[in-house]
């Protein structure tokens, strides 16, 4: 997916789960933290590397591990924001690429790979959350 699909799926997930919780959240903030795992697009690393794209920043424990204080802080309001970029690696990188989801229990890359094998349905998703 590209940098703007995150976003906007962030969104969509953020918000639906906003509404469950019956809160308002910030709504630029949803959808900057849906993008928030590809900041590893300015390391200069490597693909696929430790600290490059599709690296750590899009391992679903990372994620959980740096959102922890968030929860301390901010408890149950946090919820919108924490599914907003755990969509990211979950949702969108794990059914259009391949990431080491697992990270630091292994680096193994999982995904579907659909940009490579049937790009018509990551554009269809593309086009389906905007």
């Amino acid at each position: 997916m590209i940098i703007p699909s995150h976003m906007v799926w962030g969104y969509v997930f953020g918000k639906g789960t906003a509404r469950f919780q019956r809160t308002k959240p910030n709504l630029a903030l949803l959808i900057l933290v849906g993008a928030l795992p590809d900041f590893d697009l300015f390391t200069r690393q490597p693909y696929g590397t430790l600290f490059g794209h599709h690296g750590i920043s899009h391992s679903w424990v990372v994620i959980v591990l740096i959102s922890l204080p968030f929860f301390y802080t901010f408890g149950a309001r946090t919820v919108p924001y924490f599914v907003a970029v755990l969509q990211h690696p979950v949702f969108g990188d794990l059914i259009a690429n391949h990431i080491p989801l697992l990270f630091p229990l292994t680096l193994a890359e999982m995904g579907l790979d659909l940009s490579d094998s049937n790009p018509a349905v990551e554009v269809g998703l593309d086009i389906l959350g905007f």
